[in-house]
């Protein structure tokens, strides 16, 4: 039983490796993502390893709420001052009622 929990371990974190290479430095390319994650093999393994990843719903959901998280992040600690900034205005040309 404890092999079974460390090969679901050891998934676990290919998948997180997996997700975080394709959202990142591989840029959606799943076979250069697989090869970051730690698969070795020949470039059409690592695209079936990438395909498997992909047509899994669980990693699916993954790599969307790591999306959703990297286009949020920049807003997060937005104050008001810097969107003004941002959109190039100043707090003279904003008026509250």
């Amino acid at each position: 039983m404890a092999a079974t929990k460390k090969g679901t371990a050891s998934r676990a974190l290919k998948v997180r490796a997996f997700v975080e290479a394709y959202v990142g430095p591989a840029g959606f390319v799943a076979r250069d993502a697989a090869r970051m994650a730690g698969y070795t093999g020949s470039d059409s393994q690592l695209r079936v390893r990438g395909s498997e990843f992909l047509a899994d719903p669980a990693v699916g959901a993954l790599i969307k709420e790591r999306i959703t998280a990297k286009i949020r992040a920049p807003y997060r600690t937005m104050t008001l001052s810097s969107t003004l900034i941002a959109f190039g205005l100043s707090s003279g040309s904003l008026r509250l009622s």
